[in-house]
């Protein structure tokens, strides 16, 4: 699944983003509809999530922290309590941040409860220059 973009298609036209997948459901904060999924079905009808995204300036790109932003009914309910989450990133660079952006993402994991599962350097492989 992939979460809501929150720019403007002015915005992603001149950043010559590529378009969205149609075939991958977005999860939506309003009303289900064609190739969506709500919020709360999203994140309770699974038994773990495993969350990839991009690195900006050190931390979770805007969209993502929308999509935190919106979980506070969750939060109310204890909706995430217990459940297994894993984060992975992407960057322009080498450092370019990425162990900031796991740091700052658990936050949001803690609060909710969720049970961190580290990627580590124990899977050194993945490390490997191809």
């Amino acid at each position: 699944m992939q979460i809501p973009e929150t720019l403007s298609q002015e915005v992603l036209n001149k950043m010559h983003a590529p378009e969205k997948d149609k075939s991958v459901p977005t999860i939506t904060f309003g009303e289900v509809g064609e190739n969506t999924v709500g919020l709360e079905d999203a994140l309770t009808n699974c038994d773990g999530i495993l969350l990839g995204m991009p690195t900006r300036f050190g931390g979770m790109p805007a969209q993502v922290k929308a999509f935190w932003d919106a979980t506070g009914g969750l939060w109310m309910k204890g909706g995430l309590v217990g459940k297994p989450i894993g984060v992975f990133f992407s960057t322009g660079t080498q450092a370019g941040g990425q162990e900031t952006t796991a740091l700052t993402s658990l936050t949001n994991f803690v609060h909710h409860g969720m049970i961190f599962v580290s990627i580590d350097l124990f899977y050194y492989y993945v490390c490997d220059e191809v």
